[in-house]
């Protein structure tokens, strides 16, 4: 029988520095996102979409919203989560060859059709999500203006200002405005804290948003060098990934840490509380990762 020998065995700790790799490309990310969002903010003719609201048009208000701006995230997105993508799968090469070093050096090509295919298709599903979110809450908001009777103009500018947040965020900024009213704030002067108040929220969305997809292509990096070591024979079939829980996990990041305590494959999927999944990021701001183990010991 052969012997697998050990020259040193990643720990967790290991795995987690993979992390930081996601930490640093974040702030690029996050303003990649905020130029998408200002593309669209940029192009929407504030008077015309104020007068259709004020006319209960909803339907030609909305179409007035340049959303398909949004398109610049799948050809920019791609590029910034590649180099992420490399970066997490390089490291991890040199964790896996540290498993079982007598093989050799195991090399991560992020030019893979894998990694190209799953590039491209993440930064069209952003896309998508981003831009179901903000019509929906733009439909929320327009119906809201009409029935407030907020004067054209106006509700042309707050719903400029609201574009790329979501639901809850344009509600917050309702409530905000609720809140300044009730203090006898009014006029230009609401208008105006309440736009400092909605871009606020805006750049909290795209700072959330490139936390969550670095480390998704963080964690990704790793599961693709994984699976690569699994075919070279630097990992066998008797391999077991885990969850790592993040500093201040939430509780349902704990429950899939908990379901999942003993592992699952190389290639498997964790059961979560939002069906299986891969690896993280579980939600938006999941800050957790992941480890593999020669075995489930």
């Amino acid at each position: 029988m052969t012997l697998l020998i050990v020259k040193r065995r990643p720990t967790d700790a290991d795995w987690r520095r993979v992390l930081v790799i996601a930490a640093k490309a974040e702030p690029e990310v996050a303003r990649l996102l905020m130029r998408a969002f200002r593309a669209v903010q940029d192009e929407i003719p504030i008077v015309g979409l104020g007068k259709l609201i004020a006319e209960g048009d909803f339907g030609k208000a909305l179409d007035l919203i340049p959303l398909d701006k949004l398109s610049i995230l799948e050809s920019e997105l791609p590029k910034a989560l590649r180099d992420v993508l490399e970066a997490s799968g390089e490291r991890g090469a040199r964790l896996v060859t540290e498993i079982n070093p007598k093989i050799g050096q195991i090399r991560f090509d992020v030019f893979n059709p894998k990694a190209v295919q799953w590039m491209r298709s993440r930064g069209a599903e952003l896309v998508r999500e981003i831009s179901d979110q903000t019509r929906q809450a733009i439909k929320d908001l327009i119906s809201r203006a009409f029935q407030e009777g907020i004067p054209p103009l106006p509700a042309g500018k707050l719903i400029r200002d609201l574009v790329g947040l979501n639901s809850r965020q344009w509600k917050a900024v309702e409530n905000f405005r609720a809140m300044m009213q009730s203090e006898g704030i009014k006029g230009d002067k609401l208008n105006e804290r309440v736009s400092v108040y909605a871009r606020r929220q805006l750049r909290y969305r795209a700072r959330m948003i490139a936390r969550t997809e670095t480390k998704t292509a963080a964690n990704m990096g790793q599961q693709m060098v994984w699976e690569q070591a699994q075919s070279e024979g630097f990992l066998g079939p008797q391999a077991r990934k885990f969850w790592l829980l993040s500093a201040d996990p939430c509780p349902k990041c704990i429950d899939t840490a908990a379901r999942n305590n003993s592992g699952v494959p190389v290639s498997g999927m964790f059961m979560t509380p939002f069906g299986p999944k891969l690896g993280p990021a579980l939600h938006v701001h999941c800050r957790c990762g992941m480890s593999v183990r020669p075995f489930a010991a």
